[in-house]
């Protein structure tokens, strides 16, 4: 009300006079101290409002400041450093509101959580949100930056309110740079569903304990993380995220350096995995190609394939096994080795199987990056190309199978064209 205020250090009875008698009329002091009552004596105390020493509750501040009338005894019980951080951390705009006249312990918790890690306040809060927080570079930046015994209490809080997983992700995220969602998907094949584990496996799962601060990791802790992981990145691969790809290979690379590389090729998620179901594939190609697998079981091998989480996102390579597939198929039915009786016959077999024959196998030629793979269906395209020329050839057709697109030098493709006309 246009007065002025004066605030003083009271560190003894003759600091507290020497303010009071220093005192302009008409103002006001507010003195410091930390001296009990019994060492400021009666000589300080009958100049003081109430004649006593007031003790500032912490808790009240806290509560005053969300204009709430009271605290939660679940916040209180929390402690002291609770009402400590919520002060020290306050936004410059203020903690909100609170709806009712008591701020609840999950409520203000919350809020400080969001302000450490450079959330909006408030923030709704559950085990897969604080993975999608922590997922970025900024926040476990901040994280990492926070006082160690601030970062102990809120890693007890955040456990008990929100699930083990999110112990588990914030021990991750003050000691590692690692996406957190990568983390949990390395723990997806390191603690597989099917209760299994090699022994390289065991000794991985020791190593990257060490991510975690050297805790002793639980079946039940680490499925929670790796099932969030999981649905994180189902999410953002239908947003199109940018960062999905490098969330991938982080954790193929953690799944490296803990010595177990070997379990990206397990995963039905990771690019890794991918690549060993196409290469078991066409494994079994092969083998029913040289007569010891059958039909069903590479038809198996190609719904591993199809299985896989993100083989959308290999359109090439997958539209490769499809129709690898489908070649092997044809290469069963009755009579495909025979060479019909006449032109006529020929045609009508061209109409019926010859036209996505010679589709297939173009999209086989070069239809995937990897060796292997790539083998295989050449393999398989030779097989039924000597087929496709045999027919082609009794009845005066084009001379040997040409694919549309394959990757000779275009010099070469060129001859190949003139010397080998094609019938449309």
């Amino acid at each position: 009300d246009g007065h002025t205020v004066h605030v003083r250090p009271g560190v003894s009875q003759l600091a507290v006079l020497t303010a009071c008698v220093d005192l302009p009329d008409g103002d006001f002091l507010v003195v410091l101290t930390d001296r009990p009552e019994r060492d400021l004596g009666d000589a300080v105390l009958t100049r003081a409002a109430g004649r006593t020493v007031e003790r500032p509750d912490d808790w009240d501040a806290v509560a005053g400041m969300t204009g709430a009338r009271d605290v939660d005894a679940a916040l209180r019980r929390h402690g002291r450093w609770a009402a400590t951080a919520l002060l020290d951390h306050r936004p410059e705009a203020g903690w909100p509101a609170v709806a009712t006249d008591v701020l609840m312990a999950d409520e203000a918790l919350g809020w400080l959580l969001a302000r450490l890690l450079r959330q909006p306040v408030p923030t709704e809060w559950d085990a897969v949100r604080l993975v999608e927080v922590l997922n970025t570079l900024p926040a476990r930046s901040a994280w990492a930056a926070t006082d160690e015994q601030l970062r102990r209490h809120l890693t007890r809080w955040a456990a008990d309110a929100l699930g083990s997983q999110a112990r588990l992700a914030l021990l991750a995220a003050q000691t590692t740079a690692v996406s957190v969602v990568a983390l949990g998907l390395a723990l997806d094949v390191l603690w597989s569903t099917d209760g299994t584990a090699e022994p390289d496996q065991l000794i991985a799962r020791g190593k990257i304990e060490t991510t975690f601060g050297g805790i002793a990791l639980s079946p039940a802790q680490v499925r929670a993380l790796a099932t969030d992981a999981r649905d994180i990145t189902l999410r953002m691969d239908d947003a199109n995220d940018p960062d999905l790809p490098s969330v991938l290979a982080q954790a193929e690379r953690v799944l490296a350096d803990v010595r177990w590389p070997a379990g990206a090729r397990q995963s039905d998620i990771l690019p890794a995995g991918l690549t060993a179901r196409l290469e078991h594939l066409a494994g079994r190609i092969t083998a029913h190609l040289n007569g010891t697998v059958r039909i069903d079981e590479v038809e198996q091998a190609l719904g591993l394939v199809l299985g896989h989480r993100f083989a959308h996102r290999e359109d090439r390579e997958v539209t490769a096994a499809r129709m690898a597939t489908r070649l092997v198929r044809w290469l069963a039915l009755p009579g495909v080795h025979d060479v019909p009786a006449d032109l006529g016959s020929s045609l009508e077999r061209q109409v019926t199987d010859g036209g996505w024959v010679d589709r297939a196998v173009a999209a086989i030629w070069t239809g995937s990056q990897h060796g292997a793979v790539a083998a295989a269906y050449r393999r398989l395209a030779d097989r039924v190309v000597e087929i496709r020329d045999r027919r082609g050839e009794a009845h005066g057709g084009p001379g040997p199978f040409v694919p549309e697109f394959d990757e000779r030098p275009p010099a070469v493709q060129e001859i190949q064209k003139v010397a080998r006309p094609r019938l449309v």
